[in-house]
This record gives C-alpha cells, structure tokens and sequence, in this order.
C-alpha cells in the first residue's frame, strides 16, 4: 500500500513538473473581445442590412444594384426618388425637382406675319416643398431599420476594435512589444504604455467600453503580478484624463 502511494505521489509530481507554467488569467470580460463576438456582429450587421435593403425595396423601387462602396437602388420612374446606400452609414435620398420628360414642337407667327419654328420642354415641375416631402415619406418608412443597421455596424466596429487592443496589450504586457514596434525592456516602460493607451481613448461610449477593457487587464493581471501600478502612476493619469471617470486599480 505505501509503495503504491509513494508511485502515485512520484507520478504527479513527475507531471506537474513536465506541465508548462499557467500564464495570466485573462480578464472574464476580455472573452467577449474574441473571434467569436466579431462573428456574431457580423452577423447582425448582414442581418440588420438586408432587412434595411428590403425595407427601401418595399417603398416602389423595383431592383438594387451594387456599386464599388454602395448599393444603389434606381428610381422607379425618372420624376420618382433614387436612394443610395453608403457601406459606411450614409443614406442619400434624391428626388429632382424638375424633369424633363420631352421637347414639344410649337409654331407661332409674328406680328409681320412670319412663321416660327421653336421647340419647349415639357417635363414634371416640383417644387422645394414637394421634393422635401418625397425625401421625407422615403426617411420615415426606412428609420427604424436604418437606426437598427447603424447600431449594428458601430458594434462590429467596436468588437473589431477591442480584438485588437487584446493582442497590442498582451503583445505589449508578456513580450515587450509596442504596437509601433518600440521595445518596453521592462515593468516600467509597460506600465506606463498601458496608462497611455488608458488615456487615449474618447469621452464616448466606444471609448469607455475599451477602458474598461484595459482597467480590468490591469486589475486581474498587472496589480496580481509583482510589479503593479502605483499610487503616483494612477494619480499622474488621473490628472491628464479628458474624461470624468478616474482609474482606480485594486488595491490602490
């Protein structure tokens, strides 16, 4: 029974030994920044866009077409809107306010007596207040979706850019590496690369979903590890922030 033991206890330790060393626990939320959330706005932003593209069919238009950076989507009849959407957010709604359809011949005789031959256009006439309100039946029936598809390519913007603010910290925190390519020799150097990046974020919601990010980077990794942040680094950051919420790590 003891020699079974003592083979079972040599074992273990044999494969603890042979293990390789665990690395910093990443942050629980850190694992919403993973492929996996910029799969899913992916497919939100596909989602959210076709039923936009549907909805602007449903108000006359009769076919789309896509152009390089847009989907066009032509007007049914030439006096008739012509919307246009952009990939990056924009709409542009047209309606012309004067369209000439054909020339009508016109013969008339001076006051001498002498024939005249001359042509007019003939065509459809809307005013300004005709066209705004062509342009505004077009905005009202596609403003849900449009609001939907808008939140949907701001969200995959955001996960795509918090996918790449993991890989520059942990580039930056475990190897030393800036983003540009600059060597960060030591706790120090990382330290205060991390306060930077802190900084340099904007007084918005994108901005305050990546502090987020990295303060809990910093709480559950870099305050854990033996070289942490101290009081004067935070309060030096905390007096340069444009925005109202402080940096406060754990244990400070």
């Amino acid at each position: 029974m003891v020699l079974l033991l003592l083979t079972l206890l040599s074992a273990a330790r044999a494969q603890a030994e042979a293990a390789p060393p665990a690395g910093p626990a990443m942050p629980e939320g850190w694992q919403e920044s993973g492929e996996e959330l910029v799969i899913v706005a992916d497919r939100d932003l596909v989602q959210s866009r076709e039923v936009l593209e549907q909805q602007i069919l449903n108000q006359g238009f009769r076919r789309r077409v896509r152009h390089r950076n847009r989907t066009v989507f032509p007007r049914p009849a030439l006096w008739k809107t012509k919307v246009v959407l952009y990939d990056d957010g924009l709409v542009d709604v047209r309606t012309h306010g004067i369209v000439p359809m054909f020339l009508m011949p016109q013969v008339y005789t001076d006051m001498h007596g002498n024939r005249h031959y001359d042509a007019k256009v003939a065509g459809v006439f809307q005013g300004p207040r005709g066209v705004r309100n062509a342009d505004g039946r077009v905005y009202a029936a596609i403003g849900p979706d449009l609001a939907s598809w808008r939140d949907a390519l701001w969200a995959q913007h955001l996960a795509e850019r918090r996918l790449v603010l993991r890989e520059q910290v942990l580039a930056a925190w475990n190897d030393g590496v800036s983003p540009q390519g600059a060597a960060l020799p030591d706790a120090s150097s990382r330290r205060a690369w991390l306060l930077a990046a802190w900084l340099n974020t904007a007084d918005n919601g994108a901005g305050e979903a990546v502090r987020a990010d990295l303060e809990a980077f910093i709480d559950q990794v870099v305050q854990r590890s033996q070289t942490p942040f101290t009081a004067e680094e935070v309060a030096v950051a905390n007096a340069r922030r444009g925005f109202s919420r402080p940096l406060a790590p754990v244990g400070l």
